[in-house]
């Protein structure tokens, strides 16, 4: 419209300034790369956690108690636990403080059928990438993890042979069934950072192994010994995890469900579970590949 504001010719001086774009600060940038290696961290523990492995140093000497309100006993010193995770040494002092795991309860799987299967998929994986290789687990220590935990071996190994015991005594007396079969059916992934073969989907099998967990996890608190996981049991046995190759992160971001897709729904067989064992993450492993064995006993037999 002729004469109006709309026409009139406006002053340069009037126009707003240009943001500028401004690179991220210092500050900024550091903090986001704080947050990617933080996830990698938590993504590298939660693999840790749910297979059974660890980098802790065999240096480290410290009971970690994770429940709060927990008196916590050992030959040279009584504690008790108010905070989520506390140091404990030889002469009772407190310190706030976080161990990786170096210990932890397993049903080992040793059906040679089942092993033969699972290696077939490792194979597959290396062939349609090769640089996965290095992600996979030897296939001589397939297990089940019942719970981990960190142990200090000078003082409080002969407890957490006791707990297995107690735990053992417990299954028998409280389970009403007398022996424990497993069979495993499809892959799946935690993330797709871990990958596992999964028990087949039966609530009965369900129940039973959820039963024993309980009881385990239970029996090593009440000797002193709590678990380092406090998420939900989810019984899997891990075939390959990116963990075991931090340096391939560049390259591998995670598991792709089209180089297993043709084994996601296969039938790997059926374990007859018949012992539960103690195990170390850190001390050398046996002749047979398999972890080095602290305590190993019959769950239902004599």
């Amino acid at each position: 419209m002729p004469g109006s504001d709309l026409d009139a010719p406006i002053s340069t001086e009037e126009l707003p300034s240009p943001v500028k774009q401004c690179e991220p600060s210092k500050r900024v940038r550091r903090n986001r790369a704080q947050r990617r290696q933080a996830k990698r961290e938590e993504d590298d523990d939660h693999a840790n956690l749910v297979d059974g492995s660890s980098s802790t140093s065999q240096n480290d000497k410290v009971v970690i108690i994770e429940r709060s309100d927990m008196t916590l006993l050992t030959a040279t010193s009584s504690v008790t636990v108010t905070e989520e995770s506390v140091h404990v040494g030889v002469e009772g002092k407190q310190k706030p403080s976080k161990r990786h795991p170096n210990y932890f309860v397993a049903l080992p799987i040793s059906g040679e059928v089942m092993r033969s299967k699972l290696e077939d998929v490792q194979k597959h994986l290396v062939k349609c990438q090769p640089s996965l290789k290095r992600t996979l687990v030897d296939i001589r220590t397939l297990h089940l993890t019942l719970m981990v935990f960190y142990l200090d071996e000078d003082l409080c190994l002969h407890d957490a042979r006791r707990a297995l015991q107690a735990s053992v005594e417990a299954i028998k007396s409280e389970c009403d069934f007398s022996s424990l079969t497993v069979q495993f059916e499809g892959l799946d992934s935690f993330r797709d950072q871990v990958l596992f073969a999964k028990p087949k989907e039966n609530e009965e099998q369900e129940r039973n192994l959820a039963k024993v967990a309980e009881i385990v996890i239970r029996c090593f608190k009440e000797h002193g010994i709590a678990s380092s996981d406090n998420r939900p049991f989810n019984a899997h046995m891990t075939i390959a995890k990116l963990s075991n190759a931090p340096e391939l992160r560049r390259v591998v971001k995670k598991f792709k469900s089209d180089d297993y897709y043709q084994y996601a729904a296969d039938d790997f067989g059926i374990e007859d579970i018949k012992v539960v064992q103690l195990c170390s993450m850190l001390k050398p492993k046996q002749e047979n590949g398999y972890y080095h064995v602290a305590e190993q006993l019959s769950l239902f037999g004599d």
